[in-house]
């Protein structure tokens, strides 16, 4: 198990960010696995970001929709994970930190 699983946490979804940051981080983007993606976030996170888009138990996002892309990156200088939903990027950065926007 990598260092930083289970650190990531919920920082913005793409309409609360600026399009600088969005493509600096789809700039830095590498594809990883769904089952990476929610080791990196830990239970809690990946808990908390199915019931977000509407996910339960009974409909898990790995049934619902196997298609989603998961990436990891780089968001405002600082490592993240984002997945792609609905044309929207969810980001979660380790720690939840946050370096300074592109935008300035």
């Amino acid at each position: 198990m990598a260092q930083d699983d289970g650190r990531y946490i919920f920082v913005h979804a793409c309409p609360g960010s600026t399009a600088e940051d969005i493509h600096a981080l789809r700039d830095t983007e590498r594809q990883i696995t769904r089952k990476t993606f929610a080791r990196k976030l830990g239970p809690d996170q990946w808990g908390w970001i199915q019931r977000h888009l509407g996910y339960d138990k009974n409909l898990p996002i790995s049934q619902a929709d196997w298609q989603i892309p998961y990436f990891k990156g780089r968001y405002r200088g600082v490592p993240a994970v984002f997945l792609v939903w609905s044309a929207f990027e969810y980001i979660f950065t380790l720690d939840g930190e946050l370096g300074p926007s592109a935008s300035g």
